[in-house]
């Protein structure tokens, strides 16, 4: 019992040695594997933290910062080369990693075959939101087509109500009009003369009106429009018999 606690904190102090070995011999842009504690595995290269580390312009000559990553808490891997179709970095948490392994830097022709399919990945991408973007403007263009097709339909029917409506009004009002004409008929004496004599009357003390004399005086605008329309109406049209 005594030898086996001794034994295991030996072998605990080992592997974290272990550890901090790999993390120690780790520099910028070496190609790496992290096994993950879950299990599964990640490869590319190591890059720049974007956290706790200043940001550096592309191409501004200066040399790459050294990186102890024994201090670092995190590691940060770029996926471009390893993943075709997949550009940008991942940065993991030392907490998260089981397992960091150094691996071979990729040859030449392995790195011009993924240029290659880098380039097709990103030209079929290309065509892609082409078709996406002309499907997405074949379909603004078909729905404004559908839209002002309804508010056409809209407007038609908005037009073809209010026409209905303004013939059933004069429909009512030609209707209201020949009652008038038929109670108070011209040639029965109704007329402008008549409601000067109504008019006249009105005027006199104890002078009496009658009901249709009132109701002529009322409606005389009416009465007068419905009898320059019938009027208009028997007017023989030249040339006609």
């Amino acid at each position: 019992m005594r030898y086996t606690l001794f034994v295991l904190p030996v072998l605990a102090a080992s592997a974290w040695g272990q550890a901090e070995d790999v993390y120690k011999n780790l520099a910028l842009g070496d190609r790496v594997q992290i096994t993950f504690r879950s299990g599964g595995t990640l490869t590319g290269n190591l890059d720049v933290n974007p956290i706790g580390h200043k940001p550096r312009a592309k191409g501004d000559g200066l040399p790459e910062e050294a990186i102890d990553y024994t201090k670092e808490n995190s590691l940060t891997i770029n996926l471009s080369w390893e993943y075709p179709g997949l550009t940008g970095t991942m940065t993991i948490l030392k907490t998260e990693i089981k397992e960091v392994k150094r691996l071979q830097i990729l040859d030449k022709e392995t790195m011009d075959r993924l240029r290659k399919q880098k380039a097709q990945i990103q030209k079929d991408l290309e065509k892609q939101n082409l078709q996406l973007r002309a499907d997405s403007a074949k379909r603004d263009k078909e729905a404004l087509a559908e839209a002002k097709k309804l508010a056409d339909k809209t407007k038609s029917e908005m037009d073809a109500n209010a026409k209905a409506a303004e013939e059933g009004k004069n429909a009512k009002l030609a209707e209201e009009a020949a009652k008038l004409l038929k109670k108070f008929p011209p040639e029965a004496g109704w007329g402008p003369d008549k409601l000067n004599d109504i008019q006249q009357k009105s005027t006199r003390k104890n002078a009496l009106i009658t009901p249709d004399e009132t109701e002529f005086l009322q409606s005389y605008q009416m009465w007068i429009r419905a009898r320059d329309a019938q009027a208009q109406q028997n007017v023989t049209p030249p040339g006609n018999p």
